[in-house]
């Protein structure tokens, strides 16, 4: 099935397993959970482990501690010939009020020259400088460059290509370089980039390209761009090197895999007028609208980073670079309007196959910004003014209203948001919290925003002097920031940080996360039970029978094992059209060995990422992606998988089959 994907730790997980992935990369708190370890200076791989060695095929992503805080860096990169790489001049990164330089991908495309012509980059030693803004060498990073066997998504020429307009053919071009690939014939997936590393032992999809190797080469016609499964989204290209339908990190070739770093962006056509987009972000990723400069701990969440995609955007092209501002606000931008920068650094960074898909880039240090209300542009040309269907705009808040394009809460009224049921630092076991409390000024409305590591979620608040919200939690450290917005242009804040863990209690949970405004809904059914498509039935935990609320303290219509309901399922809550969807089924006591099967439903409505998670002892063992659902279609329910209970310990199998319904 093109477009599913599916994520294991490990194809057969057991309890005992404790995570995978490096947790520094994906965005997720260490230590104490409140903040992230100084990172080891270097070059790093899509796991977030130091490396010394790159294929030509790879982009080149620093990591850079020790710096002087709030600072901007050029850093710059030269062949063993001493060619410097684009964009010329170098890239401009600046450092946070740690001193660290995050996960910056200083160079795209190793093969594209300083002018941005396709060259071959040359195997050998390179070197990365980082000189402090107006001279002096801070750091250098020396590194080699490998020709090995690698896959890359291409024109029907056989040239790199990451943007792709209605209409245009995709091909994905399999090439041997200096490795060892054999000439043969291979399989090849299209797999839905979803944001996240690959995990080792991921399931692939079921449909797949076959490609022949002739001489070393090879080119793979893998469909038109605006057909299916490339209507739109961004997409990564697997050749499953070993045919066991899993991918192995190591063995089989993959094609951009770093988060943000698709191999296909479809994109809209561009009609010339402004190209709005949400492009304000955290460090992680995640669009934001407001931050906080206030809470310190939330170290994560409060700089103000810029990221854009291509297929968030439009058919903008770049071979080089471009440039981020952050610049007063305007309702309304024409073409030769001036962008002037409030933050007095502007960045420079690289872009990847003729798109502007890149990486999130640091444009704004908590300790330097000021209150108010800024847009964020993306100046594609390097011109220093707004020009109208080639630059990037945000100036929408999270309803695409033309308020803000991101907000600098004001410190001197953080006392204006009261919440009077909770601390500022707190732990629950439960899915969701309430949260209740006071605003005074007569605020015109606001918003929640909810982020843990690579996931997030805003919920928008009414006007008013009341605060009663319930708030939907991911699993792990929460950053919940609740902002009111007054006619004044003033935005008043505070920050919350919740750690949510009801892992503690849970054998095992599978969780259902989704974004738009549709009716998804989690099913578990008991071994050797009937799955029931809609909702009830006695061997299947649902909407319908299984709720018990937040807290989990409720009762549900199902018994399973022994009387008595200390060993059936239990779901928290039916979410219907709730912005970021959530739902959580979890058993705390197993009475009954066997295959629990975990089934998702499209009740209502078109999803385009539905997407399952499966902890087991609390640890993060599975992720399975479902893809697009579509209630009433082929893909109305999603069968994600099983899991196996032995009586003191569990594994999971991937699945990820969708049909109309399952028998």
């Amino acid at each position: 099935m093109a477009g599913r994907l599916t994520r294991l730790c490990l194809a057969l997980a057991v309890l005992t397993v404790s995570g995978c992935g490096n947790d520094d990369f994906l965005g997720r708190d260490l230590g104490d959970g409140l903040r992230l370890t100084d990172p080891t200076l270097g070059i790093i791989d899509a796991y977030g482990n130091v490396i010394t060695s790159v294929d030509i095929g790879d982009p080149v992503t620093v990591q850079v501690p020790r710096l002087s805080p709030n600072t901007q860096y050029t850093i710059r990169i030269t062949d063993p010939n001493g060619v410097e790489y684009n964009p010329a001049g170098g890239v401009r990164a600046t450092a946070d009020e740690r001193g660290i330089i995050f996960h910056s991908t200083v160079v795209q495309n190793l093969d594209a020259g300083a002018n941005g012509a396709a060259v071959l980059a040359p195997p050998g030693n390179y070197t990365i400088r980082i000189e402090r803004a107006g001279g002096g060498l801070e750091e250098t990073i020396d590194f080699s460059v490998r020709d090995m066997s690698r896959v890359f998504c291409s024109d029907g020429t056989g040239s790199k290509r990451a943007s792709f307009l209605n209409g245009q053919g995709i091909f994905a071009t399999l090439q041997r370089g200096g490795g060892t690939l054999a000439d043969g014939s291979y399989d090849l997936h299209v797999v839905s980039d979803l944001g996240v590393v690959l995990a080792d032992g991921g399931g692939l999809p079921d449909a797949a390209t076959n490609v022949t190797v002739t001489g070393g080469l090879g080119i793979a016609n893998l469909g038109m761009a605006g057909t299916m499964p490339f209507t739109s989204g961004a997409f990564d290209v697997v050749v499953d090197l070993n045919d066991d339908g899993l991918y192995t990190h190591g063995t089989d070739l993959i094609s951009r895999h770093r988060r943000l770093h698709a191999c296909i962006n479809v994109q809209a056509a561009n009609t010339g007028n402004p190209l709005v987009t949400q492009i304000g972000a955290d460090r992680n990723g995640n669009h934001r609208q407001v931050f906080d400069p206030v809470e310190a701990q939330a170290e994560p969440v409060t700089d103000v980073y810029a990221r854009a995609t291509a297929g968030e955007a439009s058919a903008v092209q770049s071979t080089l670079g471009v440039t981020k501002y952050v610049v007063p606000h305007q309702a309304v931008w024409t073409t030769g309007d001036p962008l002037t920068d409030v933050t007095q650094a502007i960045e420079i960074d690289p872009v990847q196959d003729f798109s502007i898909s890149e990486a999130p880039w640091l444009i704004w240090p908590r300790v330097s910004q000021t209150a108010g209300c800024y847009d964020i542009v993306i100046d594609v040309n390097q011109n220093g003014q707004f020009d109208a269907g080639i630059d990037l705009l945000d100036n929408i808040d999270e309803t695409g209203a033309t308020t803000c394009g991101v907000r600098i809460a004001d410190a001197a009224c953080t006392g204006n948001v009261q919440i009077t049921n909770q601390e500022t630092v707190f732990s629950t076991l439960d899915t969701a919290v309430p949260l209740t409390g006071t605003v005074s000024g007569s605020p015109t409305g606001g918003s929640i925003t909810i982020v843990s590591g690579v996931q997030s979620n805003t919920l928008t608040q009414p006007a008013g002097d009341t605060i009663n919200a319930t708030v939907p939690l991911f699993n792990g450290v929460n950053y919940v920031t609740l902002a009111y917005y007054y006619a004044s242009g003033q935005t008043c804040a505070r920050t919350l940080i919740v750690s949510q863990g009801i892992d503690f209690n849970a054998l095992f949970r599978v969780q259902l996360v989704w974004d738009g405004d549709t009716d998804m809904d989690l099913h578990l059914v008991r071994p050797n039970g009937a799955y029931e498509n809609g909702g009830g039935g006695a061997d299947d935990c649902n909407w319908q029978n299984c709720k018990v609320g937040l807290a989990g303290t409720g009762t549900n219509d199902i018994d399973w094992g022994s009387a008595g309901e200390a060993d059936d399922p239990k779901l928290d809550v039916d979410c219907i059209a709730c912005g970021t969807g959530i739902e959580n089924i979890w058993m705390n006591q197993i009475s009954e060995n066997g295959d629990y099967t975990v089934y998702v439903d499209a009740f209502s409505g078109a999803e385009t990422d539905v997407t399952t998670k499966i902890f087991i002892g609390g640890a993060l063992v599975g992720e399975v992606n479902c893809g697009a659902m579509s209630a009433s279609t082929a893909t109305d329910s999603c069968r994600a998988g099983v899991i196996r209970w032995n009586g003191t310990s569990g594994a999971f199998l991937p699945d990820g089959a969708t049909a109309m319904d399952f028998p």
